[in-house]
């Protein structure tokens, strides 16, 4: 073999190992951890919203975003970073001009009896909520909070998450049958 061919075959080989590189960079998700010297952490998963839509018995069409992700913690250490209870807020914000209606937060909370334990690895998928109905025609943004509660004097973990909310490719499903009742949509 000549010495002109195997630097063309190196040459390529490493040029297809840098470009498979690279794709592997770009599709790594985004960073969503954090993780104390002394081994305490917490993890959210992406937070995904599925437009759902109904009509009304006044033959009104309504839309609401059903809200999913995960929620994870690792709590270590005597009272120094020790989670209780994971929350999820969401509600959808008008951004059509001349609407300016402020939603109410609907929450889930988990556990919704009793607390999290000190010294234990919890991870909460999915992590469910709709947000209230609202009208299809306007256009909205969908605002989540991802909370992890701790007890006084310590501050609560808030991690904040708005995106534009596509009311273009709404699922056909059923009115919620109470504020906290979320539909079916498996």
């Amino acid at each position: 073999m000549a010495p002109s061919a195997v630097r063309t075959r190196s040459g390529a080989t490493l040029v297809l190992g840098l470009a498979l590189a690279t794709v592997a960079l770009l599709l790594l998700p985004a960073p969503s951890r954090t993780k104390a010297a002394d081994g305490w952490g917490y993890w959210w998963g992406r937070v995904h919203a599925e437009c759902v839509t109904f009509t009304t018995s006044s033959e009104e069409e309504r839309v609401y975003a059903h809200v999913s992700t995960t929620m994870s913690v690792h709590n270590r250490g005597h009272f120094k970073h020790w989670v209780t209870n994971f929350r999820l807020k969401v509600r959808l914000v008008a951004t059509t001009e001349g609407l300016d209606i402020n939603n109410n937060w609907r929450t889930k909370r988990w556990p919704v009896h009793g607390e999290l334990n000190q010294d234990y690895d919890y991870d909460h998928f999915p992590m469910v909520e709709n947000t209230w109905a609202q009208d299809a025609e306007s256009e909205w943004d969908l605002q989540a909070r991802l909370i992890w509660d701790r007890r006084a004097p310590l501050a609560d973990i808030v991690h904040e998450v708005e995106v534009p909310f596509d009311t273009s490719k709404c699922k056909r499903g059923a009115k919620p049958k109470s504020p906290s009742e979320a539909p079916s949509l498996g």
